[in-house]
């Protein structure tokens, strides 16, 4: 009687030899065996890497996790580096320019010790109101004998006022300053991060607002210096001054473009990214030295997973909520009338310069100073503020004087 073969995919390694089953030869058991293991090894390999996928998966959420605390707490983190013995740090005017403390990144971020040392400056503070009611806060230095104000418009995060502070040691003497926090930062009213979804709507209302409030109290034009986000909507802010009916159309003299952006949803995607990347190499440094990282397979998958969750997040969380169409300012540039003066690095990870230049073509007064050495976003005047403080000055009196 002929025994009954048992199915290959009944078989384990139990029962890898029954005695129920016929052999015939030692060649028919090693091709068992061999089917066998592949058959064995194939439903564990897929096994495997749906697991390797989820860990990827888990690893670059807790990447992109890791990179918004990161954000989160560096405002908090650089308060904190300034112990209470440096409150008594006071700029001194024996202490050459380019030393000063308003160059120390440390300082920069306490924004209590910088409006404090503003205040010791002579500069006030108060609040001024936008068209739809929001109050803004403000720090402002007037000079004798000054011919205008530049207005600063930092960016989206910390985005504190106190943070553009260099640009005290930086403008003409002649110039006087109006510092500000955009709703939902520093002492002004409203929360970013709640309103993260309607981001770049209505922040163009606090830089007319700035406007305004400037030409009230000096009747002298103002120079608008845009960083970042803060550059986005000050092009904005320029585009809808004309139907203002409080403030004259030469209130403006020019604007400065610094690190600036045009489309809400390219930017929103390539900042946290490369931020992100920065947060991810800076952990792995204490590791590696950073030509090491680059080349780690380590680090390059932890940036696909984490460019990979952030993509989805952003596509299905974010992008439907966001207004492209009014507030691209690709097309809305061309309509600016006063002279622009275009900063930004050629090495800037966050925004591309190709971006930039396209807005620059589109501007019919400007110009351009692409930085090609090393540098960081926003960070332009800090890095190279000898060649800053000559341009910024020539770009000023040149608006004025036109």
């Amino acid at each position: 009687m002929r025994e009954k073969q048992v199915p290959l995919n009944e078989i384990n390694m139990n029962r890898l030899y029954p005695s129920t089953i016929c052999m015939k030869n030692e060649k028919s058991v090693r091709m068992l065996q061999s089917r066998f293991s592949f058959d064995w090894a194939r439903r564990h390999t897929y096994s495997e890497i749906g697991i390797l996928k989820k860990v990827g998966y888990a690893i670059g959420l807790a990447c992109l996790l890791y990179g918004i605390l990161r954000l989160s707490v560096a405002d908090h983190k650089g308060a904190q580096a300034l112990r209470a013995h440096d409150l008594q740090i006071i700029p001194s005017q024996s202490v050459p320019w380019d030393h000063s403390i308003y160059f120390d990144t440390q300082f920069l971020n306490n924004a209590g010790l910088v409006a404090a040392t503003l205040k010791e400056e002579g500069f006030t503070h108060g609040y001024f109101t936008t068209q739809d009611g929001t109050r803004i806060n403000y720090l402002f230095g007037k000079r004798a004998d000054a011919t205008c104000t530049l207005i600063a418009c930092g960016g989206w995060f910390p985005g504190k006022k106190e943070g553009l502070a260099s640009l005290y040691k930086l403008i003409p003497e002649s110039c006087n300053l109006l510092l500000f926090d955009a709703r939902g930062h520093g002492g002004s009213d409203g929360y970013l991060f709640s309103s993260l979804l309607r981001y770049g709507q209505h922040e163009y209302k606090d830089v007319m607002a700035a406007i305004e409030f400037t030409y009230a109290q000096t009747g002298l034009p103002s120079i608008i210096f845009g960083l970042c986000a803060g550059a986005f909507h000050s092009v904005h802010a320029l585009t809808a001054l004309k139907n203002h009916p409080r403030v004259p159309t030469d209130a403006v003299a020019g604007l400065v473009f610094d690190s600036g952006w045009g489309s809400l949803m390219k930017t929103s995607r390539s900042v946290p990214k490369a931020k992100i990347r920065d947060v991810i190499k800076n952990s792995l440094a204490k590791i590696w030295d950073k030509k090491t990282i680059e080349c780690s397979r380590l680090f390059n998958g932890m940036m696909y997973c984490a460019d990979l969750v952030y993509d989805v997040c952003h596509y299905c969380l974010y992008k439907p909520f966001v207004d492209e169409k009014n507030t691209n300012i690709a097309d809305k540039i061309a309509d600016v009338s006063v002279p622009v003066l275009f900063v930004h690095a050629t090495d800037d990870a966050y925004v591309c310069i190709d971006e930039v230049k396209k807005l620059a073509d589109r501007v019919p007064c400007k110009q351009c100073w692409w930085i090609d050495q090393p540098s960081r976003h926003a960070r332009n005047h800090l890095k190279h503020k000898h060649a800053y403080k000559e341009k910024l000055a020539a770009f000023i009196t040149q608006s004025i004087s036109s």
